[in-house]
């Protein structure tokens, strides 16, 4: 029972982390096509797209952050099963 509910937790890991990876790189490249475009219509100044350009650099790493921190809860899972198929 207990091997189960492990592998599950783990298999909700990596299927969790392949579908929010792709959803954030196509939100980038939504974004800024988004900034670019304020520009060339003059709705964006200079200094407002450098503030979002400069929120977008901190919340990509952020979610580094998170993959990093998702990436050390995936390999302690791992180490509880080894431990538990000992």
């Amino acid at each position: 029972m207990k091997r189960l509910a492990i592998a599950e937790a783990v298999s909700a890991l990596f299927s969790g982390a392949a579908f929010a990876q792709q959803g954030t790189v196509q939100r980038d490249v939504n974004q800024q096509q988004r900034i670019e475009n304020g520009l060339q219509s003059g709705q964006l100044n200079t200094k407002e797209a450098s503030r979002l350009e400069s929120y977008r650099a901190l919340m990509r790493e952020v979610a580094w952050l998170e993959r990093r921190t998702d990436a050390r809860a995936t390999a302690e899972a791992n180490r509880q099963v080894r431990v538990i198929h000992r």
